[in-house]
């Protein structure tokens, strides 16, 4: 008789102790990066409508460091309402109290963020998360044909707003999405844009996640990228399709993406779908220079890398290190600055600072 799969396995599991495993879970894995260990500073995504669970994921980490002077720089993965804004400063006051050697850094994409933070007191500076997405991986290819006239790439989800693309006639999907989750969405979106190229998926249906490269493949395939959310974070896809060498038809919209865009490498419309269509044309029809699109691209980027460069310096040199954060740099860096990390081998790091995991 086969073994049974794991997913099966999972199902025969109570309710009540999977959510507790994956709690569990949550406690131990997390997704940032370690900038420096001596003296420690990490890089982490928040998104502020999770507090709960956010404060829950690195508490083992930070229990455990809290003899340390820390410095915590917390990416902003989304935008911030007055209210959520609200949350994140009580939740400021409680890590201070409870982490009080720790330093807290809000890095903001958009000036508006930057002065809500501000405004409450918090340390806020302009540092787009954009700014950190790898330039060689995503950039123009002289062996892949244009064949899609545009491209979305962005997750099934209602904020997305997929719909604003249902008069296109020539379309590409690029998505990422868990087994089992928001699958009547997907069905959907399949059977609404039925003549659109699904990147994810196979001829035989099974879905793929593609690799960065696999990713960057399908972007040169397609003429222009779509970002028709209102509202999230400053949306890695946008400056992706930049790096690709494409132009952009974008709605209006809160969260930082258009720190990016400009006159030329950009057209703002209205939400509906013959104003996406009618961008898309003249984003083609206008025909700008890809490598122009991508140079300009990484000078922006530039400056919010050095703005990340200096802070980190700044930080250096207050604990009197007398290191060059710019000359450690290249062996930081690496595609998004984040990934899934297990605070055991992070803690491990420290073996040097006599700090133990209990």
């Amino acid at each position: 008789m086969s073994r049974p799969t794991e997913p099966n396995l999972l199902r025969t599991i109570r309710p009540e102790l999977l959510e507790r495993l994956v709690t569990l879970s949550r406690r131990h894995i997390a997704v940032y990066s370690t900038v420096s260990t001596d003296p420690p500073i990490f890089y982490i995504p928040r998104f502020a409508n999770n507090i709960a669970e956010f404060t829950d994921s690195f508490s083992f980490l930070f229990d455990r460091l809290n003899s340390r002077r820390v410095y915590v720089l917390y990416a902003h993965y989304s935008s911030v309402t007055p209210r959520e804004a609200d949350e994140i400063a009580k939740l400021e006051v409680e890590h201070r109290r409870t982490y009080p050697s720790f330093t807290f850094i809000h890095l903001c994409n958009y000036n508006e963020q930057l002065e809500r933070l501000k405004s409450l007191g918090l340390n806020a500076y302009f540092c787009s998360h954009n700014a950190f997405v790898d330039e060689n991986l995503f950039k123009p290819l002289d062996d892949v044909e244009k064949t899609v006239d545009a491209v979305y790439d962005a997750r099934f989800i209602p904020c997305k707003r997929h719909h604003l693309a249902s008069d296109l006639e020539s379309l590409g999907l690029i998505y990422y999405t868990v087994p089992n989750e928001n699958e009547t969405f997907i069905e959907n979106a399949k059977r609404n844009f039925a003549h659109a190229t699904f990147f994810n998926h196979s001829d035989s249906g099974e879905y793929n996640t593609l690799s960065a490269a696999q990713v960057n493949r399908a972007l040169n395939q397609c003429r222009v990228g779509l970002c028709l959310s209102k509202e999230e974070g400053a949306m890695f896809a946008s400056i992706q399709y930049l790096l690709a060498g494409i132009p952009v038809v974008t709605t209006a919209s809160i969260g930082g993406r258009d720190e990016f865009f400009d006159d030329e490498n950009s057209i703002t419309v209205e939400p509906d779908p013959s104003s996406v269509k009618r961008g898309v044309q003249i984003m083609i029809e206008r025909n700008v220079d890809r490598d122009r699109i991508r140079g300009r691209t990484l000078e922006r980027m530039n400056v919010h890398r050095q703005r990340l460069i200096s802070l980190v310096q700044d930080i250096y040199d207050s604990e009197g290190t007398g290191r060059n954060f710019s000359r450690e740099w290249d062996g930081i860096f690496f595609n998004k600055l984040v990934r899934n990390q297990k605070h055991v081998e992070t803690l491990e790091m420290f073996n040097e600072l006599q700090i133990r995991v209990a």
